[in-house]
């Protein structure tokens, strides 16, 4: 326990760098949709680990219910799927207003902009890029308390982001769909904007150099 107590105690954890900056470029000029219903993101992998059954099985709960939304459902998708993704085109019908992966970054990160809120139900994601990107242009994140999501919020807001089961996600994001125009003028990119190069990069430059110079056994 010794050596591992050693070991720790001149270790430190460094945060995934991201560009984030380059969602700026496509930042729309002013709010366009601030009128129209909200909209709901997916923009993860079409896979089982970021739980897509619990995803949509929360969009048609809220559909039966009568709350007005939109979903834009992005991500990379591949041959095989989960059933889930057509069965849910095929019942959300119109709310659907963008179905797969993006033509290119320019039009992934409009989306990301014009979307309001972004219910995320994974259940295996080492850091979240998805979703720190979603929150860099300002789309308000329905957290589950697992995984690294807890890192990305500050202990002050995390009652604001974060449900703990599958009843709370539906309460929480039926909550966000009501209040929608309080989100709209509220701010989440403060929360993540560290993760850009821009700001770590220095981190990274200044522990590099003192690793190459600190004497062996130190």
């Amino acid at each position: 326990m010794a050596g591992i107590d050693s070991i720790a105690a001149k270790s430190q954890v460094l945060s995934l760098g991201l560009d984030l900056q380059r969602f700026d470029a496509h930042r729309p000029l002013m709010n366009s949709h601030a009128q129209g219903p909200p909209l709901l993101l997916w923009n993860h992998r079409w896979e089982y680990d970021k739980n897509p059954e619990e995803f949509f099985r929360a969009l048609f709960l809220l559909q039966e219910q009568g709350l007005d939304f939109q979903v834009a459902i992005l991500g990379e998708s591949f041959a095989e799927q989960p059933a889930i993704f057509a069965e849910a085109r095929r019942r959300l019908g119109e709310r659907v207003v963008q179905f797969g992966y993006a033509a290119d970054f320019a039009d992934y990160a409009r989306w990301l902009w014009r979307a309001d809120i972004l219910p995320v139900t994974a259940i295996h994601d080492f850091f979240g890029i998805s979703v720190v990107q979603a929150m860099y242009c300002d789309c308000h994140p329905l957290l589950p308390k697992r995984l690294a999501y807890p890192e990305h919020v500050p202990q002050a807001f995390r009652d604001d982001y974060f449900y703990d089961d599958f009843d709370g996600l539906v309460m929480r994001l039926a909550e966000s769909i009501e209040q929608v125009a309080a989100l709209r003028g509220r701010s989440v990119r403060p929360f993540v904007q560290g993760y850009d190069w821009g700001q770590l990069v220095g981190r990274y430059d200044d522990l590099l150099v003192d690793c190459l110079t600190t004497p062996v056994g130190v």
